[in-house]
């Protein structure tokens, strides 16, 4: 449901510029596959449409922070690490 009212959204605004913040909220919403399927589809629909995102990810400390939680961030153009 999310992702489908997250395209209409989009597309009734035409939205250029998109945060999604943050992708690891979506991960007490259902299985990790799930969320992985639906964050790779919503990834898909703003390149599809040269739509600008922004994703952040919260994570816990001392954790190892090359992959987001979910697994998505081979999809990233860039991916941007801030250390505390």
């Amino acid at each position: 449901m999310h992702l489908l009212r997250m395209h209409k959204l989009v597309t009734e605004t035409k939205a250029r510029v998109v945060v999604v913040d943050p992708i690891t909220s979506y991960i007490s919403l259902g299985a990790t596959l799930e969320v992985k399927s639906m964050l790779t589809r919503l990834t898909n629909f703003f390149k599809a449409h040269q739509i600008t995102a922004f994703f952040t990810s919260l994570t816990e400390g001392g954790s190892t922070l090359e992959q987001s939680e979910v697994g998505i961030s081979s999809l990233m153009d860039t991916w941007i690490y801030c250390a505390p």
